[in-house]
């Protein structure tokens, strides 16, 4: 703290001003300076970085890495953010319409002589300030806290700033005849959360990939109905309509979201790593590649290579869980090995890695060519095949695959796989692909065209849109179907003519992040999309759009701007938007009931364990409902009520319940998610404790629902309260 010394009164002791170094403290990031950087010639790293606003310590140190002296590793040093009068508060995650609830505000002072404070809120937009005292006046006594508890009332949802400002008072009768500090103590803090709607969120998107050189006239025109159900939450809603003028737009700008779905176990974190090297790929090879970009890609890649060794076993396969996972998968261990051969470009992947995942899935190979099924077989279009026991060749073109990929040489074994797949022909469109890009990738591109030749007359073709039907398949699978006949296609040498309608049907099911539905139709579809674009991203484009409707605007794409994705606001909904050029268009919602298809049931209880209701349990009841079936993983997602977080003391100890299946926990902001590694008829049953951090007076119910992670549109609904 600094200024000019303060003038003496009686009564009155002479100490340093307590003004805050900024006018009002709002950055306070959880990491500070991790970071990868460069010394001069000097070995020496120097920068100007701004101490973050938390009155914390900082501890830290460095790691060095040198060609000829190898690694180094500083001592810890620290650095203190501190200043003698501030205030805390805390803030929930969010909040819902509606609900009131108490911010508890602490003013600390380290003077050596009271303070007179007076605290005052900026009045918020989006809230009502219920407290008697929208203004209080405390006395601060030398080194003590004094708290003020503020009711304030959500009414509109949206982002929302609150302020909190507390400085000295010009009256000093607070304070009676203590004395007191003649200057200016002030701090102020800003910090963000949301305010959402009530009900169960929903979003629906819509998304069309054309030519205007292909269609009538060389223009093109599409109507978007963008219509709410009658059970829609008011204000809720939101529209946006994405404009751009490459496939990879939007995937490319949401690398770290594309999909919106948990990604807690050793697949789903693949999701969160593939598309980087893909994305790496495609902005190389067109000459697009920014530094941003790729430091944003290699950091993804890094991570989540670190966070995929934790799923590795011992003897080099991989599995969902790990060594929780009493084997490793093939189907993993192939995916990762894949995977993980085509990052080698932009990370360090140890070899070892990669060789013993090699030797763990051929020493593994029956004496019919064919790779068994172990350990959990993650997707649903393999894990269908091998439940009907019906094929046997379909895990085994998977491998075949990832083998061929990560450049694996011993043909004996390849050539025993094929043999294996020969004897077990595909039964549908989604194995028929696989079986394809499997032998063009070995170089058998005639029988992989004769493949291809075979299941044509099975494609559904609508509006030069092209896609296969798996029956009693999910969509993610079909998804997948497709990318896979775009990559068969592609590598054996077919036009862009035969492959742009499957491209379409992709494009059409992408979600408005530029992913899928899950991770694997959305890595292997934004590898086909991705491999597309290379080819086609040469074409010129220049197109004027114009939106009307609901909005009103007018667009350019031209070759500056095509990789772009321009965003833009649906002013009125519902509306009907009509659109001449190439876009897509997204919605989201609230409504009082879920739309879902019921596979499951759900039931979720609340209750109060003490007087007071600080401390509560919630108690979770779920089956899956078709008789005599399971479901694949499955995600249970508690949505917690406002004010309340999950004891992760008790959520740990359920993993260590052998008979519970349940495979990992884990918290997510204000969401708990818990994996299942299938669910049957039998009413799975599980508690956990809840603890209250927030008084709320009259919080909304919260939500919960269960869902088959592979097929997402499978799930089940429903909201709780906690009884006394």
């Amino acid at each position: 703290s600094g200024g000019e010394p303060a003038k003496l009164h009686k009564h009155k002791r002479r100490i340093s001003s307590l003004k805050s170094a900024v006018d009002v403290r709002n950055y306070f990031p959880e990491t500070w300076l991790f970071q990868l950087q460069m010394t001069g010639p000097d070995g020496i790293f120097k920068a100007k970085e701004t101490l973050p606003h938390t009155i914390t310590e900082w501890e830290g140190s460095a790691v060095c890495i040198n060609s000829q002296d190898g690694l180094g590793l500083s001592n810890v040093t620290s650095i203190r953010g501190f200043q003698p009068f501030f205030i805390s508060y805390n803030l929930p995650i969010s909040v819902i319409r509606g609900e009131e609830f108490v911010v508890v505000v602490t003013i600390f002072s380290y003077a050596d002589a009271a303070l007179p404070i007076s605290v005052t809120l900026d009045q918020p937009k989006g809230f009502e300030v219920i407290s008697d005292l929208k203004n209080g006046n405390l006395c601060i006594q030398p080194s003590s806290s004094e708290s003020l508890p503020i009711t304030l009332k959500a009414t509109a949802v949206g982002s929302v700033n609150i302020t909190v400002r507390a400085q000295t008072e010009t009256s000093d009768k607070v304070c009676g005849s203590s004395p007191t500090y003649d200057g200016l103590a002030r701090d102020a803090i800003t910090q963000s959360f949301e305010v959402e709607a009530e009900g169960f969120a929903n979003e629906k998107s819509h998304s069309i990939l054309f030519c205007p050189s292909d269609e009538e006239n060389q223009k093109f025109s599409k109507s978007f109905d963008l219509t709410l159900p009658d059970d829609a939450v008011p204000d809720s809603q939101r529209a946006f309509v994405d404009v751009t003028g490459n496939v990879m737009g939007p995937s490319i700008q949401n690398l770290n979201n594309l999909v919106s779905l948990p990604t807690g176990c050793g697949e789903q974190n693949m999701v969160k790593f593939t598309p980087n090297y893909l994305v790496l790929d495609y902005l190389t090879d067109i000459g697009k590649l920014t530094d941003d970009i790729k430091s944003e890609a290699i950091t993804n890649l890094n991570t989540g290579y670190q966070r995929e060794l934790n799923y590795r076993h011992f003897d080099g396969s991989f599995s969902a869980f790990g060594e929780n996972d009493n084997e490793g998968s093939m189907f993993l261990t192939a995916f990762v090995l894949r995977s993980f051969y085509e990052a080698k470009r932009y990370i360090l992947i140890d070899d070892v890695v990669l060789k013993d995942a090699q030797k763990w899935i051929t020493g593994k190979q029956r004496s019919d060519g064919c790779f068994p099924n172990i350990g959990q077989i993650i997707d649903s279009g393999i894990k269908g095949g091998l439940e009907k026991d019906q094929n046997n060749g379909t895990i085994t073109a998977y491998v075949v695959a990832s083998l061929l990929i990560s450049k694996y040489h011993n043909q004996t074994v390849i050539n025993n796989a094929i043999s294996c797949m020969q004897k077990n022909n595909p039964l549908n469109p989604y194995e028929t692909f696989m079986y394809a890009y499997a032998l063009a990738l070995q170089g058998r591109k005639s029988d992989a065209s004769s493949l291809i030749d075979q299941i044509k007359p099975f494609a559904n073709n609508t509006d030069g849109v092209e896609y296969y039907r798996n029956p009693g398949s999910t969509k993610s699978t079909d998804i997948e179907t497709a990318a896979y006949a775009v990559l068969t296609n592609l590598k054996v040498g077919n036009s862009k003519s035969d492959i742009l309608p499957l491209i379409r049907y992709l494009t059409m099911n992408m979600n408005p992040y530029g992913g899928f539905h899950s991770t694997q139709d959305t890595c292997v579809g934004l590898d086909a999309i991705s491999k597309f674009a290379k080819i086609i991203y040469k074409d010129p484009v220049n197109i004027a759009l114009s939106i009307s409707g609901g909005l009103e605007e007018q667009l350019k794409i031209t070759e500056d701007n095509k990789i772009l994705v321009q965003r833009n606001k649906v002013s009125q909904v519902p509306s009907e938007l009509d659109i001449e050029a190439t876009g897509s268009d997204f919605l989201r919602f609230n409504t009082v009931t879920p739309p879902e298809k019921r596979k499951f049931e759900l039931q979720i209880t609340g209750e109060c364990t003490n007087s007071d209701c600080t401390e509560r349990s919630i108690t979770t009841l779920v089956s899956y409902k078709p008789d005599g079936k399971k479901s694949g993983m499955s995600v249970v997602q508690i949505k917690m009520i406002t004010g309340t977080v999950a004891d992760k003391d008790s959520l740990d100890k359920l993993t260590d319940d052998e008979d519970s299946n349940i495979l990992r926990t884990e918290v997510e902001n204000n969401k708990v998610n818990i994996y299942f590694n299938e669910l049957s008829n039998d009413v799975q049953q599980f508690s956990f404790d809840v603890k209250e951090i927030i008084k709320v007076n009259n919080p909304q119910p919260g939500t919960a629902k269960v869902f088959d992670y592979y097929a997402p549109e499978y799930s089940t609904s429903t909201t709780y309260t906690f009884e006394k």
